[in-house]
């Protein structure tokens, strides 16, 4: 689509719902959070079920700064691994930029992913309000339940992994013998 970033001599159509607001919007996202700017797209569906259902302020502020938080951990997570935004802006956007060297350039690059990482963690429990403890509790016992021999799902388990086990070896046998004939034809 046509913005800031992509220009042509040629008038080209635009493919977004929201047409050149979308495309300049998108481009002005891009270029100021980099891919980090996705986040915003599940926390735009929070601030619909929060002023649908009318949440009170009160009680969810720290989930905006949850929201706050992995906006600008995600804009440092980019940062850090060098994840660029399809060469609009430096990696992690101008914002990734600007918190980057306010709050790392005091880390090495290994402690700087391991900061980014662990407040990325935090956001995520602050937004999900959920620990992770628990959730690999729920984990651990899923696959309890999952692995005893006389439950409904560890045959659908045990059949599955006999199926792909066979079409792996039967693909792995054909493409060994394809690669004989191909092989031994073009060596005659």
């Amino acid at each position: 689509d046509p913005s800031w970033w992509h220009q042509s001599t040629q008038h080209m159509a635009y493919h977004n719902i929201f047409e050149g607001a979308g495309s300049y919007c998108s481009a002005f996202l891009l270029y100021l959070f980099g891919k980090g700017s996705y986040v915003l797209i599940p926390f735009f569906a929070y601030l619909v079920l929060f002023f649908y259902f009318q949440y009170p302020i009160k009680k969810e502020w720290d989930r905006f700064l949850g929201w706050f938080l992995l906006l600008t951990s995600s804009c440092l997570f980019c940062y850090a691994f060098s994840i660029d935004s399809f060469q609009l802006s430096p990696a992690g956007g101008v914002y990734g930029v600007v918190f980057a060297r306010l709050f790392l350039q005091s880390f090495d690059v290994i402690a700087q992913k391991i900061v980014v990482c662990f407040m990325m963690m935090i956001s995520i429990i602050i937004v999900l309000q959920i620990s992770f403890f628990q959730l690999l509790q729920f984990i651990r016992h899923f696959f309890i339940y999952a692995l005893q021999p006389n439950s409904v799902f560890a045959y659908i388990l045990y059949a599955a992994v006999f199926i792909l086990r066979s079409v792996v070896w039967v693909v792995s046998f054909i493409v060994v013998k394809i690669y004989a004939i191909l092989s031994g034809a073009m060596v005659k």
